[in-house]
């Protein structure tokens, strides 16, 4: 099994930023993920959209988020100290990528144009959903802004959320149909507040730190300003905030400190934020406000959770709303302020190179999820063999089969827009080439059994020909007698 995202305890979090400084020890709420796994996931019709050609993938490695104390809040708030998450007024989040990523600038969504290469050829985009409350009972999203989180691609990289919240993951593009009440319930995602590089607003450089040539370029340290930490947009209904992008919407401006390490060529992403009221005003250096509701002046995690707790109780909420908010109604405002608690899920890609093509291709993905652990058990086992032949068995000759007959594969209609989860090569066919990938088969193991025998010669014998793969035992690129040789010598 590969398992891709890991929440652990770790004694020391070293961060690659000049300006930012080792976190302290003994620290929770690190998600990690391997380095050179990102593939390029496209979403357009055809599945042929172009990609800017010198665009690194984002490939993320970390996310930590901490209580944090600066040093000095008002002035440098990227400078100070982890503190223990109960009690503590504001919050720190790091994502760290490998390579050099640019601030993401606007896809023509909203009064910007599309502008999405403004800061350099690598923006990075995605989401940063925070299950404040580590429930899927609240928070998530609604309509189309859903089929772009994580629940509803996490498919795309063959990978399954671990234990109960694998009912939440659409295992095809078809799946993504905007009702709240059918399977798989990808908009209640539990995502109570999201850090969001949508390219949904307008970015505003507020610092480059002399830097003056309007690219972010190797050892550059930028902070960038715009909407990009958000309460969940399901929550809108229930809200009475005003002074952010709509009615409704908890989206105050923020800043980002975007930060590139020469030496380990690796992208820093820091938001530094208030939980409380408390911390709002430490970062404005003014004196505390109280809950007032307005997105224009101190903002924080408290205010926000405060508005949709009184706005659960409301009797004309709409039947999708009060699913997302109701359980907030009865739980404390406290539940929701111990950033190093919170359950993070997390997906990262590129843009197109034309509006026309698509918004995002995915290239990454960081939570608690496994690959092709198809009954999510956290191990892939024979378990998930034997699911993926009925998975393919049902798609095989059916309507989701673009060739309509049955002869042992299933073409994916509509590859880009479409996906399978068991087209775990992302190839567009789903065939032995996939079963293969679930258990690492060996070279030689033709029938991907995990023993290596007289059938496996049978089935070399039905493949003769070019070919690769574990019936091509030997890696000569032609599947022929010398492999039932080199098989031979491999039997169990």
């Amino acid at each position: 099994m590969i398992h891709k995202g890991t929440q652990a305890t770790v004694a020391a979090i070293t961060l690659a930023s000049l300006c930012v400084p080792a976190l302290a020890s003994g620290v929770p709420g690190l998600y990690t993920d391997a380095s050179g796994d990102a593939t390029l996931r496209r979403t357009d019709p055809g599945n042929d959209g172009t990609i800017h050609p010198a665009a690194i993938l984002p490939d993320v490695l970390s996310i930590v988020s901490a209580g944090w104390l600066p040093t000095s809040p008002s002035t440098d708030p990227y400078t100070g100290a982890v503190v223990n998450s109960d009690g503590a007024d504001i919050f720190r989040m790091d994502i760290v990528f490998d390579g050099l990523l640019n601030p993401p600038g606007p896809l023509g969504l909203g009064p910007a144009p599309f502008d999405p290469f403004r800061f350099g050829p690598s923006p990075v985009y995605g989401f940063v959903e925070c299950n404040l409350d580590r429930r899927v009972d609240t928070g998530g999203e609604l309509g189309s802004a859903a089929t772009l989180r994580y629940y509803a691609n996490l498919g795309r990289f063959g990978e399954v959320p671990e234990g109960s919240r694998s009912s939440l993951a659409a295992h095809s593009g078809a799946e993504h149909d905007l009702n709240f009440f059918t399977a798989p319930f990808y908009e209640r995602s539990g995502q109570d507040y999201a850090l969001n590089l949508c390219g949904c607003y307008d970015v505003t450089v507020v610092n480059t730190f002399g830097d003056a040539d309007g690219s972010f370029d190797t050892g550059d340290t930028w902070i960038v300003r715009g909407r990009f930490w958000q309460r969940a947009g399901g929550f809108e209904e229930a809200s009475a905030a005003f002074g952010g992008s709509f009615f409704g919407l908890y989206d105050p401006f923020v800043e980002l400190m975007f930060s590139h390490d020469a030496q380990t060529d690796r992208t820093t992403v820091s938001l530094v934020e208030a939980l409380t009221m408390t911390g709002a005003a430490a970062l404005r250096g003014q004196s505390v406000q109280s809950i007032d509701l307005n997105v224009n002046n101190h903002t924080s995690v408290e205010e926000a959770i405060t508005d949709i707790k009184f706005g659960a109780g409301d009797p004309f909420l709409s039947p999708a709303a009060r699913t997302l908010v109701e359980e907030w109604e009865n739980r404390p405002v406290e539940n929701a302020l111990e950033p190093d608690r919170w359950e993070i899920s997390a997906m990262f890609g590129v843009s197109y190179l034309v509006v026309e093509e698509s918004l995002y291709a995915w290239t990454d993905a960081i939570g608690e999820h496994a690959f092709a652990d198809l009954n999510a058990d956290t191990f892939s086992t024979q378990l998930d063999v034997d699911l993926f032949d009925a998975s393919l068995a049902s798609l095989d000759g059916s309507s989701a089969d673009a060739d309509g007959v049955v002869d042992g594969d299933a073409e994916v209609i509509g590859l880009g827009e479409n996906f399978q989860l068991i087209d775990f090569n992302s190839d567009g066919v789903i065939d032995g080439g996939d079963r293969m990938q679930i258990l690492g088969v060996s070279p030689g193991d033709c029938d991907a059994s995990g023993t290596i025998n007289f059938n496996d010669l049978v089935c070399i014998l039905f493949n003769f020909g070019p070919g690769t793969g574990p019936s091509d035992c030997d890696g000569s690129g032609t599947i022929d007698f010398s492999d039932l040789i080199c098989t031979l010598f491999l039997f169990d």
